[in-house]
C-alpha cells in the first residue's frame, strides 16, 4: 500500500539522508523525445489491444521479472482505462514505460510533494503493485485529492517544501559510475574487486590430478562456484596427499610457523554460551584482538568459528570444552594470517596452506583447528604425508579429509633426483 504522510517529523527528515532510495521533488521528469521514440504506438480501437501492445516494450534480462513487471503495468492500466479515453489512456501508458525503463526501479521510492499528473499517479500504482515500498510526504500539508486506495497519515508539525532538507549532490561522473557498475556486474558474471562481503564452502571432491590443475584456478572459474545476493559460494579443497611428491608442486601462503597461536580460551568461554557466540558482548570487550579489521571479516570468522563448533569438525567438541579450544584458537590468529584474510577477493584465487607432515610427529591441536578454521574461510588445504602414516587425521572426524595416495611411501628425506623423477612421471601427460 502507498503510504501519504501529510506533514513531517524529525524521523522521516532523517530518512530522506538513506542512500538506496529514489527520490522526487515536485514532478517525475518528463520523458525525452527518445524515450518516447522508443515505445512505438498506433490507434486502437480497444483498451486490452493498447495494454498488450504497449506493454511489450517493458524488457529486463530477468524474464520471471519482467513478465512481473508486465503484469503489474497491465494491471494498473487496465483499472486506469475505466475512467479515462483511450487516446489520453495510451499517452499516460508510454510515459509509465518510459519511466519504467529508466528507473528499472526495484528500492523504495519517495515522493517529497503530491503529485499533480494521472501519469504520475498511475506510475505510483505500478511500483506498489510491483511490491516497491512507496511514501509520499506531503510537508506542507497542501489540500489534494488523494485516491481512497492510498493510506494517509496526519503529523503535528509542517514544514514548507522550499525548507526540506536536500540530499547529498550527486556529480554527473558518479551517477554515471554506479548506472554503469548495476549494468556490469548484476548476473554478468563479472565481478567487481571485493564485491561479495559473505561466503560459504563447499567441499571438493577431486582426484590428484584435479587438484594440480585447479590450484592456480580463479574461484569464479571452479564448478560450483557462484554469486547470490552477493554471497560467494567457494569450492574448495582439504586433502592429504600421501606418498613422496615435490613440495614445489603446490605453492602455498603460509608456513607451520604462522599456525602458532594465542589460544584466547577465557574470551571463549566469557562469550559462547548455549551453543551461540555473544557476539555484541565480544566486540565490547578490550581484550577482543580483531577490532581494527574491516567489519565483513569479523563476522566471517565468527561465522567460520561457530560452524566449526555446530558441525563438531574437531574431535571432542562439546567434551572437556573443547569447543572453548575451538573459539579460543580462531580468536587467537597471528598477524600473517589476518592480513591473509583481509586481502582475500572471493571471486579470484584462493589463499592456499600446505603443511608437511614428513615424520611420525603427529599435527598439533592448535595446528588442526587452524587448518579446519582456513579451510572454512575458503583457503585450499594441504598436507603432505609422505610417508602415509596417519599424522594429520588424529583431531578430525573420519570422511573430512580425503587422502590420495600418490606413488611410494619415503621414509627420511627425499632426493632432489626422486622427486624431479617422480613429477615427470605424474604429470608428463599435462
Amino acid at each position: 500500500m502507498i503510504t501519504c504522510y501529510n506533514g513531517v517529523s524529525q524521523e522521516l527528515i532523517q530518512k530522506t539522508a538513506e542512500k538506496d532510495l529514489l527520490r522526487f521533488k515536485g514532478r517525475i521528469p518528463i520523458p525525452t523525445v527518445d524515450e518516447i521514440a522508443k515505445v512505438p504506438c498506433h490507434q486502437y480501437a480497444r483498451t486490452e489491444q493498447m495494454i498488450m501492445d504497449v506493454s511489450r516494450n517493458i524488457k529486463d534480462r530477468d524474464i520471471p521479472w519482467q513478465r512481473k513487471m508486465q503484469d503489474a503495468f497491465t494491471d494498473v492500466v487496465r483499472a486506469e482505462g475505466q475512467n479515462i479515453n483511450l487516446n489520453r489512456l495510451t499517452n499516460e501508458a508510454v510515459y509509465v514505460v518510459c519511466w519504467i525503463m529508466r528507473y528499472q526501479q526495484k528500492k523504495p521510492v519517495v515522493f517529497l510533494q503530491l503529485p499533480k499528473k494521472r501519469a504520475e499517479w498511475l506510475y505510483l500504482s505500478y511500483l506498489d503493485r510491483l511490491g516497491v515500498e512507496v511514501t509520499i510526504w506531503n510537508p506542507s500539508k497542501d489540500p489534494c485529492d488523494i485516491p481512497d486506495t492510498i493510506k494517509q497519515i496526519e503529523l503535528d508539525k509542517k514544514m514548507d517544501l522550499s525548507d526540506f532538507p536536500k540530499p547529498e549532490s550527486q556529480t554527473i561522473a558518479y551517477q554515471a559510475e554506479q548506472e554503469l557498475d548495476t549494468i556490469l556486474y548484476q548476473d554478468s558474471g563479472l565481478y567487481r574487486d571485493y564485491q561479495c562481503k559473505k561466503a560459504e564452502i563447499i567441499p571438493m571432491r577431486t582426484t590428484f590430478e584435479e587438484i594440480r590443475i585447479l590450484w592456480d584456478q580463479e574461484m569464479k572459474y571452479r564448478t560450483g562456484f557462484e554469486v547470490k545476493d552477493n554471497i560467494a559460494k567457494l569450492p574448495v579443497i582439504f586433502a592429504k596427499i600421501s606418498g613422496a611428491i615435490p613440495e614445489s608442486l603446490f605453492t602455498s601462503d603460509i608456513t607451520k610457523v604462522d599456525l602458532h597461536c594465542d589460544v584466547k580460551t577465557t574470551l571463549a568461554v566469557k562469550y559462547y554460551k548455549n551453543k551461540k557466540l555473544d557476539r555484541k558482548g565480544l566486540l565490547n570487550d578490550p581484550a577482543y584482538p580483531y577490532g581494527y579489521l574491516k567489519k565483513d571479516i569479523q563476522s566471517r570468522i565468527m561465522d567460520c568459528a561457530e560452524l566449526m563448533v555446530s558441525q563438531k569438525v574437531i574431535k571432542g567438541t562439546f567434551e572437556n570444552g573443547m569447543e572453548y579450544n575451538v573459539i579460543g584458537s580462531v580468536l587467537g590468529m597471528g598477524k600473517k594470517i589476518l592480513q591473509i584474510l583481509s586481502a582475500f577477493d572471493y571471486t579470484k584465487k584462493n589463499p592456499k596452506a600446505v603443511i608437511t607432515y614428513p615424520d611420525e610427529k603427529m599435527i598439533m591441536q592448535e595446528e588442526a583447528i587452524l587448518l579446519a578454521f582456513l579451510h572454512f574461510y575458503g583457503f585450499d588445504v594441504l598436507f603432505l604425508v609422505p610417508t602415509g602414516y596417519e599424522t594429520v587425521e588424529k583431531y578430525y572426524p573420519e570422511g573430512m579429509l580425503q587422502e590420495h595416495i600418490v606413488g611410494e611411501y619415503q621414509f627420511g628425506t627425499p632426493s632432489p633426483t626422486s622427486s624431479k623423477s617422480l613429477f615427470k612421471k605424474i604429470f608428463s601427460f599435462i
